[in-house]
């Protein structure tokens, strides 16, 4: 804790990234943001700087400047396995995951800075440890390995002098995060009958997950990942809720489904994606695994219990009728 006075964070207009740097801030922290939007919520805090600056459009020189002054580092770079790039898919992850954190941690590390904190994801700690996936080589699924190497890579690129920890939250449930949802509502909108499985997901808001950043920049570990999650949900739940949402729980119902009930319609997919040259970090078929299982985590940090009932609700509204998101963008 003792070397934690100023954070330097990689973004600032996402779900995370605000949150985090808002509590922060509450904590007595200073911060320095970089981003090429600034929300409004964010104008005019004391002890915030906020550049509107395309962080890696900055020369090495450049970027080293901008950190000198800050002890530690909160990245949550790169893109999730939702993207679905054309094939080889494994190269686009590996230019947007791993090679943009290799030079912020080596830059990071040039700067002065003690420790630094990378948001990963808990899939990668279903990777390391569930039997049954790794039996079916999740943990070869070309997204995976690419947050394997992006977490080595900013371990690597530390050394001697910083430290790095890295945090695999669960699904973060907020109002700004409703991308997560967009294929499950449209399978609703799609279907009077909608197929769900058994699976279970953790999950976490983003206060909660703004808290285990900042406790873990404090502890000052190195070479350390931390899984943080403070409640979970099924897929049944997220259905039933989304139905809800819509005003639709006369009209739509759901049929619960195995994995042999829905593989052939997921091989299929493969295939479809195939004929058009695409390719999803995580295969199909592991995808369909994964949904069938109860996939809810032990936190590291004792987070406490959340009821993230309303944040869903809130996620499924700002889906299907669309709010505006005031922000200042960089002219």
């Amino acid at each position: 804790m003792k070397n934690v006075r100023k954070i330097f964070i990689l973004g600032g207009a996402n779900l995370f990234a605000k949150t985090i740097i808002k509590y922060a801030l509450e904590l007595g922290y200073a911060v320095k943001a970089v981003d090429l939007i600034r929300p409004s919520d964010l104008e005019g805090l004391p002890n915030l700087e906020f550049f509107l600056q395309d962080f890696f459009s900055l020369s090495d020189a450049e970027a080293i400047k901008l950190m000198d002054d800050c002890d530690s580092f909160i990245y949550a770079g790169g893109v999730s396995d939702l993207s679905v790039p054309r094939k080889p898919c494994g190269k686009f992850f590996y230019e947007r995951n791993v090679l943009p954190t290799g030079r912020v941690a080596r830059l990071a590390r040039r700067a002065g800075i003690k420790n630094f904190l990378l948001l990963g994801d808990y899939k990668t700690e279903l990777a390391e440890k569930n039997i049954s996936l790794r039996e079916n080589g999740y943990h070869k699924e070309p997204y995976i390995q690419t947050r394997f190497m992006q977490e080595a890579i900013a371990n690597f690129e530390a050394e001697p002098l910083m430290n790095v920890s890295v945090l695999r939250p669960g699904v973060v449930i907020g109002k700004a995060n409703k991308s997560i949802l967009e294929a499950h509502i449209d399978l609703v909108k799609a279907n009077k009958k909608i197929p769900v499985t058994k699976g279970v997901i953790p999950i976490i808001s983003a206060d909660a997950l703004a808290k285990a950043a900042i406790y873990a920049l404090e502890l000052e570990g190195d070479k350390k990942t931390y899984v943080v999650a403070t409640s979970k949900i099924s897929y049944k739940e997220i259905y039933e809720k989304i139905i809800e949402v819509m005003e639709k729980t006369g009209e739509k119902t759901l049929v619960e489904k195995t994995f042999d009930d829905l593989l052939p319609a997921y091989e299929k997919d493969m295939k479809i994606t195939d004929n058009k040259g695409l390719e999803h970090g995580i295969s199909q078929v592991n995808m369909l695994r994964t949904m069938t299982m109860d996939l809810s985590l032990k936190s590291d940090f004792d987070l406490g219990e959340e009821d993230l009932t309303e944040n869903l609700t809130e996620m499924i509204n700002l889906y299907l009728k669309g709010t505006p998101v005031k922000a200042k963008k960089q002219e």
